[in-house]
């Protein structure tokens, strides 16, 4: 007898493991689904955040450009002011402007970076205006003409972006310049 009751014991526990195989498996299974689904969310949400986060931070660069051109521009806009005469003595010459080769590269890359194709055409115009005032070749009324073409570009450019408070000469696309072709280069 206890052989008996020692089987049907044993069947009776392996009747109830196979029971709850069918019942607690799709149970798990079910709460795997919903494990992986919240896994898969909150991955989802990461990604939101972290393309949240370069977004604000493509934001953030591009507002730190504009500030940096906005102040390269006054920067040249003065530099330009002191080297023609406004304001004081001219000193137009080559030879009066350091690092010449830095300053065309830096105009020509704040144009590859912005997203205005007008002022990148002026500042691309304002690095080939540069690159001509350093040509040796030039008489002293060219260098002038031309120095005093480069201030007016960055005198433009001055008013149109930092409210510089004078009229401008009109030789800028970004402000549809009537004289703008003219500084073509």
């Amino acid at each position: 007898m206890k052989k008996g009751v020692t089987v049907l014991a044993a069947g009776i526990i392996i009747f109830i493991t196979v029971l709850s195989i069918y019942v607690v498996y799709p149970w798990l299974e079910e709460m795997e689904n919903q494990t992986a689904g919240a896994e898969q969310e909150n991955e989802n949400d990461s990604e939101e955040e972290a393309d949240q986060e370069h977004q604000l931070t493509k934001t953030e660069k591009k507002v730190q450009r504009e500030g940096e051109m906005k102040n390269y521009i006054a920067a040249r806009h003065d530099r330009w002011n002191e080297l023609t005469g406004y304001g004081g003595e001219k000193m137009v010459e080559a030879e009066n402007i350091q690092e010449p080769e830095e300053k065309i590269e830096k105009l020509k890359s704040l144009a590859a970076q912005t997203d205005n194709p007008d002022l990148a055409r002026d500042l691309r115009n304002a690095a080939g205006w540069n690159e001509r005032f350093q040509q040796k070749e030039q008489s002293d009324t060219e260098e002038e003409q031309t120095a005093e073409t480069i201030h007016r570009i960055f005198h433009d450019l001055d008013v149109y972006y930092n409210g510089h408070g004078q009229e401008p000469f009109g030789v800028t696309h970004v402000d549809d310049g009537q004289y703008a072709e003219k500084t073509d280069i």
